[in-house]
């Protein structure tokens, strides 16, 4: 996978333990970045053009 810079991005944290969830990417950030999430792999990818 390539680099992808993000600046001046508000970044919000907060507990997410009782969920199950290990972490979250906004779409926002997947957009941009041209990110593809495969969920059969579970794996995420960058689209280059």
């Amino acid at each position: 996978m390539g680099n992808y810079q993000i600046q001046d991005m508000k970044l919000d944290f907060g507990n997410l333990d009782d969920w199950g969830i290990n972490g979250l990417i906004g779409l926002d950030i997947l957009m941009g970045g041209k990110f593809i999430i495969d969920l059969e792999k579970l794996e995420l990818v960058q689209r280059y053009e």
